[in-house]
């Protein structure tokens, strides 16, 4: 009887840019753990891990780096890495992916002999001989591939456990990410391979079993669209046949949104204590991880112009968490997003009424988009170059107005109160 186990873990963005980011938190210890690049205590998890579980080699499936590196310190953190499992007779095998495709980066450092990189010319095969294992990858030349690679990778080894390592967003744009080398599940399975390594989509996911089809998720989230734990995949295999697929964080922090319904709520105070409950549930739950929160607030409620004019809300809510951090930061406040709508019963008022029709008439004046960013531009201009701009964009300009419009329409609704 044959066992082994080995690691599969993709995405890694060796110090990737945090961008933006310290521009929305004010807890300096928050603005220290992201400056001290998390990734890199991700990757030390990932060594860690494998040397502990004794694996018996290691699969990175795409994008180690975030792109060519700012200096070598980026190439010679992964290097240093990756030597720890070789020394420990720990082989790993990686393909690139499209933010380290041979196009992108300039300079890569010498790997040692156990560090195998897939080349970009056409799909190759390697032998583990003591082990039966054929693992059959393609690294990229370029940042962006449009063509169903799958045809040319090989034919199965008979009597080897086969595995296919490969860098694609899958079945075309999987999840929202960017189409790369796609392909579709049944091309996968048709291969008959006994395992397939994925990487490019950041979300850990079982696509298939018998073939398993995997991918493990970026191993640290960097930003609010990459919630919840991160980490790698262990896979543990039996007389060719894969045992177990175990998801394990590798992870430092986390990102999560908290949602507070405001449903039927009338009362400023009752708002800040349902956001402080569902606070206090998500330090619960996170496993002693410091989490930085998205608070997106929902539901109709009587309290949304005031919500939308308030110049307090961000403060409130932050207070909140003073109290629940102590000594130590468990949780940050990224941003507040506000989904509420008006309480219908509201509106039944006349001046109100008379009020949203004038609004709305106002927003259907076809020169008043043209105006507003034209106002809009010098302003942008004096802000800082580290603050995100893209929320001013087109798709965004529209909201961006219509919340202006319901706060002006609190302010004037208050002035004969």
């Amino acid at each position: 009887m044959s066992r082994f186990r080995f690691l599969h873990a993709a995405d890694i963005h060796l110090d990737s840019p945090m961008k933006g980011l310290r521009q929305r938190f004010s807890d300096d210890s928050v603005i220290e753990r992201l400056d001290n690049k998390p990734n890199r205590k991700a990757l030390d998890n990932l060594v860690e891990l494998a040397l502990r579980e004794k694996v018996a080699f290691v699969i990175l499936s795409g994008d180690l780096y975030d792109g060519s590196w700012k200096d070598s310190g980026t190439g010679h953190y992964m290097l240093r890495a990756l030597s720890r499992l070789t020394a420990k007779n720990i082989p790993v095998y990686y393909v690139a992916g499209n933010h380290d495709a041979d196009s992108v980066i300039i300079k890569e450092l010498p790997m040692t002999a156990e560090i195998h990189k897939f080349p970009s010319k056409k799909p190759s095969t390697k032998i583990i001989e003591e082990l039966k294992v054929a693992l059959h990858g393609l690294s990229f030349e370029t940042k962006s591939i449009n063509n169903n690679v799958i045809p040319d990778f090989p034919s199965p080894e008979p009597g080897y456990f086969n595995i296919g390592i490969l860098h694609t967003s899958l079945e075309g744009n999987y999840e929202n990410h960017i189409s790369y080398a796609p392909c579709s599940t049944t091309d996968l399975i048709n291969k008959n391979y006994d395992y397939w390594a994925l990487g490019h989509v950041h979300k850990h996911k079982i696509i298939h079993q018998d073939p398993w089809i995997v991918y493990p998720g970026v191993l640290q989230g960097r930003n609010i669209r990459e919630t919840g734990a991160s980490g790698v995949c262990l896979i543990d295999v039996e007389d060719h046949e894969v045992k177990e697929v175990r998801f394990v964080p590798c992870d430092v922090l986390r990102w999560e949104e908290v949602t507070i319904d405001l449903t039927s709520i009338t009362s400023w105070e009752d708002m800040l204590d349902l956001a402080k409950s569902a606070f206090e549930r998500a330090i619960e739950n996170s496993g002693g991880y410091l989490l930085l929160v998205r608070c997106i607030l929902t539901g109709a409620t009587s309290l949304n112009d005031r919500i939308l004019a308030s110049h307090d809300l961000v403060d409130d809510i932050s207070a909140l968490l003073h109290p629940l951090n102590g000594d130590e930061t468990v949780i940050a406040l990224e941003k507040i997003e506000c989904k509420t709508t008006l309480l219908q019963k509201e509106l039944n008022q006349s001046q109100l009424s008379a009020l949203d029709e004038a609004l709305d008439d106002v927003l259907k004046e076809e020169h008043l988009s043209v105006t507003l960013k034209k106002n809009l531009t010098p302003l942008l201009t004096l802000l800082p170059h580290q603050i995100d701009k893209t929320i001013y964009e087109e798709e965004a300009f529209e909201e961006l107005v219509g919340k202006a419009a319901r706060a002006l329409r609190f302010q004037l609704s208050q002035q004969d109160k």
